[in-house]
This record gives structure tokens, C-alpha cells and sequence, in this order.
């Protein structure tokens, strides 16, 4: 009862801060939003207001709000987002804990936990516990669509990594019938330019480029190095680094981890 009624207090201070989101104004919306967080406790509703925090001034500011709340307020949300934002800092540790935080709380509808989870897995470079990971979610039916389409891109690249060629041309193939993804075209470059279809390849690293660039170097990188093409693999991470240089260094040591594992 109490909670319905915290809920409905801040409703006004939701519905006018979420007026200034719609109408791009996240500075106006941000003082609101934080009211409507401290009268209703939602998790939904301070994700929202770090959001706007982070558009504003930056994810150093939100970060710090974040574990401000969660030592006073913890919720999933709140957690998950904290988590992500040290993630992109490279604190890893903090992530971890945000994570383990998270998880005591309980599962968040937007499926941040999960993607917080999946982030952190693949930084640990762990692919043994990663694959199962992805497995176990790809049976799931709560999924959302962006943790799905991430899974599902980890699990066509790693078939095409393992050199279980007829899976990586089956869930690139499956990605491509729910979305025109990066990932998805890339492993159908790798497999038409190893079979010797340079029409077909070619096609397809133009729609992944144009589904995202930085993606289809990252992802190409890998890619190329699967089927052995080391000399593309190294262009791909040389344009990357002029462009992203952090992601350069994630595939890079992503792809270190690769033969160290192999060897």
C-alpha cells in the first residue's frame, strides 16, 4: 500500500520529467526525475533520471550518482547501469560487484543485468563458461532483443572461430531473418571468401558495413583471423585503432586469448 502510494505521489514529477526527455530537454528533466526517484523508490525511474544524468554531464557524474543510490536505495537498475558505465571506464572490478549486487536483487525487465552479465563474461575472456552462458540464455523466452541479437552474434562468431562452419552459416542466416546485423553479414563474408565466392563476400561486408563500420572492422578482425587470413585480420585492427583505438585493443587481446587457447 505504502508503495502504491509513493508511486502515486511521484507521478506528476514522472509525467513532467518525461515530458523534457520527449521534448529533448534533459536538463529540466533531470531535477523531476531525480524527485520522482527519491519519492517512489522505482528502479525504472532512476535508471531514466541517470540516463539524462549521463547525457548532461558525462558518465563519470552518472557513475558517481549511481553508487550514491545504491548505497542508500540499491535496485537492479540502478546496479546494472553502474555496472555497465565502470565496464566502460575499465574498472572491471567494480563491475563485478555491481553485478553480484544486481544479482541479489533480482532480475530488471530491460534485461541491463543480463547485458551487464554477458559484458563482463566477455572481458574475463572465460569463452568455455561465456558459451554456456549464451546457450543457457539463448533457451530463454524473457530475453530482450538487444541481449538476444548480442547473444546470438557471440554464438554465430564463435561457431565460425571453432571451425564448425555449417552452425556459424545456420545462426548467421537465423540473425540475419530477425535483423540486418554486422556480425551476421561479417561471418557470411568469412564463409563466401574462404569457399571462394568473392561476389557473394563482397556483398556482404557491404551490408555490414553499412549495418555499423565499427562493428564490421571489429568483428572482421576476428573473422579473418578464424579462417585464417592474418594479413586482412591485421588491416582491420590498424583502421580500427585510427578510429577506436579500445576497440582495436579488445579484439586484439580477444584474439591473443583465441591462441593461447589453441596453442
Amino acid at each position: 500500500m505504502i508503495r502504491l502510494l509513493r508511486k502515486l505521489f511521484a507521478l506528476p514529477f514522472i509525467w513532467l520529467g518525461q515530458l523534457a526527455v520527449m521534448l529533448q530537454q534533459p536538463g529540466p528533466a533531470i531535477p523531476l526525475l531525480r524527485m520522482a526517484w527519491r519519492i517512489s523508490g522505482e528502479g525504472r525511474i532512476g535508471l531514466t533520471a541517470l540516463v539524462q544524468v549521463f547525457r548532461v554531464y558525462g558518465r563519470e557524474a552518472s557513475s558517481a550518482e549511481a553508487r550514491q543510490w545504491m548505497q542508500k536505495h540499491p535496485r537492479t537498475e540502478v546496479a546494472a547501469w553502474a555496472g555497465l558505465l565502470a565496464l566502460d571506464s575499465k574498472r572491471l572490478e567494480d563491475a563485478r560487484q555491481m553485478l553480484d549486487r544486481g544479482l541479489q536483487l533480482g532480475r530488471d525487465r530491460e534485461g541491463m543485468l543480463d547485458m551487464l552479465q554477458l559484458r563482463v563474461m566477455l572481458v574475463e575472456g572465460d569463452t568455455d563458461r561465456l558459451r554456456q552462458f549464451c546457450r543457457d540464455m539463448e533457451a530463454r523466452r524473457d530475453a530482450t532483443p538487444q541481449v538476444s541479437k548480442t547473444i546470438l552474434s557471440f554464438l554465430a562468431m564463435d561457431a565460425l572461430e571453432g571451425g564448425r562452419f555449417d552452425e556459424a552459416r545456420r545462426r548467421a542466416s537465423f540473425l540475419l531473418q530477425v535483423e540486418d546485423s554486422a556480425a551476421a553479414h561479417v561471418v557470411l563474408w568469412a564463409l563466401a571468401t574462404r569457399d571462394g565466392r568473392e561476389d557473394v563476400a563482397a556483398r556482404h561486408l557491404r551490408r555490414a558495413s553499412a549495418c555499423d563500420r565499427l562493428e564490421c572492422l571489429s568483428q572482421q578482425a576476428v573473422a579473418a583471423d578464424a579462417i585464417g587470413d592474418t594479413e586482412q585480420s591485421r588491416r582491420c585492427l590498424a583502421e580500427l585503432h585510427e578510429t577506436r583505438p579500445e576497440f582495436a585493443e579488445g579484439m586484439e587481446e580477444r584474439l591473443a586469448r583465441r591462441r593461447e587457447q589453441q596453442a
